[in-house]
């Protein structure tokens, strides 16, 4: 018997491949922050736009299931929610904590003297678009989690299901 892909699962795919391409660029603002805040505002708020639509799009496919009301969903979809809310919050305290340690060896090594300031505010300029990136990062991983989810439930039903 061969399993295969049907088009809602892979539609699901591309939104969390898309959403994470939107998440490296915030990433890469980050780093810009250091070299030219300019450019890194620009490339932040690119990337947090595509990012959002991705996550929006991934919402809509799975059915708004993360935001539905506990009485409208089966036990089976209220646990794979909560799992899911439970691992997003790991891994984004996870990613916060790197992100602020960062901060902190950052402050460590810089120069005193009269750009001391301007160092710190470059630097905390890129600590916070990572730190946007976490924030938005934690819909994004319940929803991948729920579609990943749905996806197996739907290759594990079969070819004539309907999701």
């Amino acid at each position: 018997m061969s399993l295969t892909t049907p088009p809602i699962a892979r539609g699901r795919r591309k939104a969390v491949l898309a959403a994470e391409v939107g998440f490296v660029i915030i990433l890469v603002s980050a780093v810009l922050c250091l070299v030219n805040e300019d450019i890194a505002l620009i490339v932040w708020g690119i990337g947090v736009c595509f990012a959002s639509g991705c996550v929006l799009g991934l919402r809509r496919s799975v059915h708004r299931e993360d935001l539905r009301p506990d009485d409208e969903l089966d036990e089976y979809e209220l646990q794979r929610r909560y799992r899911a809310q439970q691992g997003a919050l790991k891994r984004a305290a996870i990613l916060l904590f790197i992100v602020w340690i960062a901060f902190a060896l950052l402050t460590l090594f810089r120069v005193p003297g009269p750009d001391s300031f301007d160092t710190l505010i470059h630097t905390l300029h890129a600590c916070y678009c990572a730190t946007s990136a976490a924030m938005l990062s934690i819909p994004f991983m319940v929803l991948r989690d729920i579609a990943v989810g749905m996806d197996r439930d739907l290759v594990m039903s079969g070819p004539d299901a309907v999701d």
